[in-house]
Formats: C-alpha cells, sequence, structure tokens
C-alpha cells in the first residue's frame, strides 16, 4: 500500500525528520506534523504538507489527523508530552477515524522492564497500555537502542578524553542496536503490512557487545577505547537505587536507567522480524559512528 497517507507528529525533530523523509522515500503521502510550521525551513515541505499539530491544542490535532490512514508519533518528552500529549493525539486519531497509530517508543523491550526501573519506559508503557485498550489499531515499534546515542556522551559509557569505555557487569550480554535512518525504513515499511496491525514489531541492525561496540568505536574514529567494569549488574542496580535517594533528576538517572537493562539482557529484544523486510540492510554502527566522526568539529 503505496497510497497510504501518514501524519509523523514531531516530524521538526531528529528522529521525525528522519521518519518523514523514510516515509516520503517509500511512497507514503506525508503529513508533517509541529507545534510551529513557521519554523520548517523548507526541509519538511520537500517532503510532504506541513500542518500544525501542537499536543496542548486539541483543534490543531483533529485538523492534522483528518483524512490520514497512519498517526506516526515521534514526539519526545516528559510524561505530559508521551502520556498526556499522546492521549490528546491518540484521541484526535480515533475521532478522525485513522487506521493505525504508532507510538513514540522507539526503544528497548520496555514491556520487560519493571515499574519505576526507567522512568522514560514506564510513561510510553502507561500510554501503550491506553493505547491497546482503546479499541484504535495501532503498531508498537521497538528496536532497542539507537546507534546514533549509544557512545554519546548522555550515555555515560564512552570517554574519549580519558580513552575509556565503562560498563557494569562481564561486558557479555550483546546490546541491540539500530540505526535512527533504519528504524524510520522499517517504520515506513511496517505501516503499510497488514499482518503488522495490532501487535508489538521488534528490529535491530546489529547486536554487539561492549567488546564489539568499543571496537566498532576505534575503527570509525581511530581511537582505542580500554574497557573498564565499573562492577556486577547487581551493584549496578544498588547505585541506581543510591543515585535516586539523592537526586530526582533524569539526567543523572537515566542513563543508568537505560544502561541495567542492556547490560543484564532485561531489555533485551527475543522476537526480531527484520526477516518481514528483506529489502532493507541495517546499518553497522562502525558506519553510524564513523559519519558522527567525519561530521564533527575539529579544534584547531
Amino acid at each position: 500500500m503505496s497510497d497510504l497517507t501518514v501524519l509523523v507528529a514531531g516530524a521538526n525533530g531528529n528522529l521525525g525528520t528522519r521518519i518523514a523523509r523514510a516515509m516520503h522515500a517509500r511512497g507514503r503521502r506525508v503529513r508533517c506534523g509541529m507545534r510551529n510550521p513557521g519554523n520548517d525551513t523548507g526541509t519538511l515541505a520537500a517532503l510532504g504538507d506541513v500542518v500544525r499539530a501542537d499536543l496542548d491544542d486539541p483543534a490543531s490535532l483533529r485538523a492534522a489527523c483528518d483524512g490520514v490512514d497512519v498517526v506516526v508519533s515521534a514526539v519526545q518528552g516528559g510524561p505530559d508530552v508521551i502520556v498526556d500529549g499522546q492521549r490528546r493525539l491518540l484521541s484526535a486519531a480515533r475521532d478522525a477515524g485513522a487506521a493505525r497509530f504508532v507510538p513514540s517508543d522507539y526503544s528497548l523491550d520496555l514491556f520487560a522492564l519493571a515499574p519505576g526501573e526507567n522512568w522514560n519506559s514506564d510513561a510510553r508503557r502507561t500510554f501503550d497500555d491506553e493505547l491497546i485498550s482503546s479499541g484504535q489499531g495501532y503498531t508498537i515499534l521497538l528496536n532497542g537502542a539507537f546507534m546514533e546515542v549509544i557512545a554519546a556522551p548522555f550515555m555515560r559509557m564512552v570517554d574519549p578524553a580519558a580513552g575509556t569505555m565503562t560498563f557494569w557487569g562481564d561486558g557479555t550480554m550483546p546490546f541491540d542496536l539500530t540505526s535512527m535512518d533504519d528504524t524510520a525504513a522499517y517504520l515506513a515499511e511496517i505501516v503499510g503490512d497488514p499482518n503488522t496491525l495490532n501487535r508489538v514489531v521488534q528490529v535491530v541492525g546489529q547486536r554487539l557487545s561492549v567488546e564489539q561496540i568499543a571496537r566498532s568505536y576505534t575503527e570509525a574514529t581511530g581511537q582505542p577505547l580500554r574497557l573498564q567494569s565499573r562492577g556486577g549488574i547487581e551493584q549496578g542496580y544498588a547505585e541506581l537505587e543510591r543515585l535516586k535517594s539523592q537526586t530526582d533528576d533524569p539526567m543523572v538517572l537515566l542513563p543508568l536507567m537505560y544502561q541495567l537493562p542492556m547490560v543484564s539482557g532485561k531489555g533485551r529484544l527475543t522476537a526480531v522480524e527484520n526477516d518481514r523486510y528483506p529489502q532493507i540492510t541495517p546499518t553497522t554502527l562502525t558506519e553510524v559512528l564513523r559519519a558522527q566522526h567525519n561530521n564533527s568539529p575539529r579544534e584547531g
């Protein structure tokens, strides 16, 4: 089905723009939703209609959803966005008769985590429960961690200045990693696949251990990394509880909240369906990191 009309809410974000681009490349009719359409520099207008889709303005959401077949959410934020805002977007999608709603999950297996283990996953699971019970057609896409983030400062694993990669556990558990562009490409196929309606779909670009991630980093940048374990997985969870007792700052807690389910394997994807879409050849972590390295500003 190449004639689908797809609204991408949050199309001006990093992932949202990639999703809109992939939908356009796949031949979908794209409607790019953003809070302030006047801020588009022309990137989104080249992909489709740019419309106002403000999660705090139900009228704008109803207008944005009118006549669309699929609503894809790529919005980011806390519970006020992921739960409250997406709830309003879901209401607009239902009123418009959209056949499918894709929530902004794009993560490890958030359904396998205990409440409180990852605050971002908690919010997404809360909304997903509402979505599943709403009667609205849906697809939930899980892709593990984004390759673009795994070596970024946010994750607090790779320290280029020190030349180290730190982790919890023994480093043997493979991480599920997928590039943002590949996630978008898979999604562009999934929204037209009737066999993915009303269920969770899992895709993975590469599965790599800590040692393999470090090797990919070296291949991409030329800089070797020394591996340093910070302790066992149980010690990692104890450290998370210690941090929780001291702060509720998500920028302090979330890196560990993502690391621990990956190093423990608790958030691992166990029903991967890449083979449904053999036309997609996943990008490697080395390729993603090399592109980041080549595009980063140089000193001097």
